[in-house]
């Protein structure tokens, strides 16, 4: 079997297979063949059972490829319980394939009892070498299969139901390989467990943003109508206190048309771009399954430099993604606050920091060894923040924003996420009112606003311009998720600072590089309001 050649050369030192699955079974006592698995031992078994099926079974392999590039999750998995029931070839079902490959025909169903969200995981690999679900030739029988357990142990690589190889917690397999593992984006409804085998209507996303069904979102229009739109604001009102470049763009007001703009429904404040000091790694890297900076990375190779800065930035890291929360609040005058809009972002370290320089040694290897490559950063000082700009430029969408009927703040509380008990926090913050008397909102049938007109510019020419409130709101977050503190965007806040323009950094899109930016020392936003 040619996978057996191919997995020592191959092992390159890195990060993709480190992590933990958090599990709550309890231990089996030996000696009771009738008793239920251990979670572990049966993401073991279901391994070597799957590693089986693969390799005889090319229809299988297609199967597994063409599921994974779904991405019903936004990730390249294959959610067991989903898909065991699909047919996969001549009347087979993914079920009855793997059951031909099992010594006991009770094997599954104790599997499929101890693990409700068992997973299969196409990692991408592209960092390091040619494989994933889109480059994974299914037609050839050599691929891997490993069970991502809680413990700390080495992963057993089966092939062909075999036991191959082990790969330390923070070793990347140079080769192609399949994942078992628990879904960490989906969960039993009400966490309550279902008699018989559990269906599709059993499970529910953990957040929404794992649903790819709700992908679909408002986008902007043409960046050159709103970066028109955008630089017209400031050429019409500059950075004037006394005027308000947002009332060119929601009101279509100007000083020759300074009186009675009706408000453009089809605009939105957009999240534009994010930025995090490296002060706050301290504090948001201390979770199991947070990424943490590793003490170095090695990799043995005869070439002088064998690995790009990319390859070594990623692999500095440990396996798995910041997952952020945004949760953006607004007054109501009339007292009933909604709820606050839920922004979630996953991201990888690479996408929010970069390395200043990378320490590198070469330690030769001799005549039938080859030469070690050592990689690690010297402090803390090395890392830098870099700009992350949501959906490549197209930026995170806020809900209508509304001042005469709403206050004059946005308010923003960041979380970095981790996985514990949901609790409900909450926050209080000051709420600006513009006068009401400055605002007519003329009503039609039924109720129903026809439309919101602005009198005059700016406060207008009252002489009680605005009141503050001290209103609170709610939010769920979870007991050991890290809060990042609190930002503030006012209505009246310029946009642009001045018309220098738009530029790139690297491969960034283009975006305005003196706009108005709100920062609490930790986090700092660019906020832009575009057309839909």
């Amino acid at each position: 079997m040619r996978i057996k050649h191919l997995l020592f050369p191959l092992l390159i030192s890195g990060v993709v297979l480190s992590g933990c699955q958090k599990d709550h079974s309890n231990p089996v006592e030996p000696g009771h063949e009738n008793a239920a698995l251990s979670a572990d031992s049966a993401r073991t078994e279901f391994s070597k059972i799957l590693s089986k099926a693969v390799y005889n079974e090319p229809d299988l392999r297609n199967f597994i490829k063409v599921k994974a590039l779904e991405q019903f999750d936004n990730d390249y998995d294959v959610f067991y319980p989903f898909v065991k029931d699909e047919i996969v070839s001549e009347g087979q079902t993914f079920r009855t394939i793997l059951e031909k490959y099992c010594d006991d025909p009770n094997t599954l169903n104790k599997i499929e009892e101890e693990l409700p969200l068992l997973n299969i995981l196409l990692p991408d690999l592209t960092a390091f070498f040619e494989f994933s679900a889109d480059k994974w030739n299914s037609e050839e029988k050599e691929i891997a299969v490993t069970a991502l357990n809680r413990n700390n142990d080495p992963h057993v690589i089966y092939g062909n139901g075999e036991r191959m190889s082990t790969l330390e917690p923070n070793e990347i397999p140079g080769f192609p390989i399949l994942v078992v593992k628990n879904s960490e984006r989906l969960k039993k409804k009400n966490d309550i467990k279902v008699k018989g085998a559990p269906g599709k209507l059993d499970y529910e996303f953990v957040d929404n943003a794992f649903d790819k069904r709700l992908n679909t979102k408002a986008t902007p229009a043409t960046s050159t109508d709103n970066e028109g739109m955008i630089v017209g604001a400031w050429q019409e009102f500059g950075v004037d206190p006394q005027y308000w470049q947002r009332d060119y763009i929601y009101y279509g007001m100007s000083h020759s048309n300074p009186k009675d703009g009706q408000l453009n429904p089809q605009i939105r404040e957009h999240i534009e771009m994010i930025k995090f000091e490296p002060s706050i790694l301290y504090t948001i890297s201390d979770q199991t399954g947070d990424p943490f900076l590793k003490d170095n990375h090695q990799h043995k190779s005869d070439d002088k430099n064998p690995l790009s800065y990319d390859q070594i930035s990623r692999a500095l890291w440990t396996d798995g993604n910041f997952e952020f929360r945004i949760y953006v609040s607004k007054g109501k005058r009339d007292g009933n606050s909604a709820a606050a809009q839920s922004i979630v972002m996953n991201v990888h370290p690479t996408e929010i920091f970069r390395f200043r320089k990378i320490k590198h040694k070469i330690k030769g290897g001799g005549w039938f060894h080859r030469d070690r490559h050592t990689y690690w950063i010297e402090s803390r000082d090395d890392i830098e923040s870099k700009w992350y700009f949501p959906y490549n430029g197209a930026g995170y969408p806020l809900e209508k924003w509304d001042v005469a009927q709403e206050a004059m703040n946005l308010n923003f509380q960041i979380f970095e996420r981790d996985d514990s008990e949901t609790i409900e926090k909450s926050y209080s913050y000051k709420n600006t009112y513009a006068n009401s008397t400055n605002f007519k909102i003329d009503i039609g049938l039924g109720n129903i606003i026809k439309q919101i007109v602005k009198l005059d510019l700016g406060f207008g020419y009252s002489s009680n311009k605005s009141t503050e409130k001290t209103e609170s709101t709610k939010i769920v977050t979870t007991k050991t998720s890290d809060d990042l503190g609190s930002l503030t965007l006012y209505f009246s806040d310029p946009i642009l600072r001045t018309s220098s323009g738009k530029k790139k950094i690297d491969n960034s899109p283009w975006f305005f590089s003196d706009a108005y930016t709100i920062s609490n020392g930790a986090v700092t936003m660019q906020v832009l309001p575009k057309k839909l």
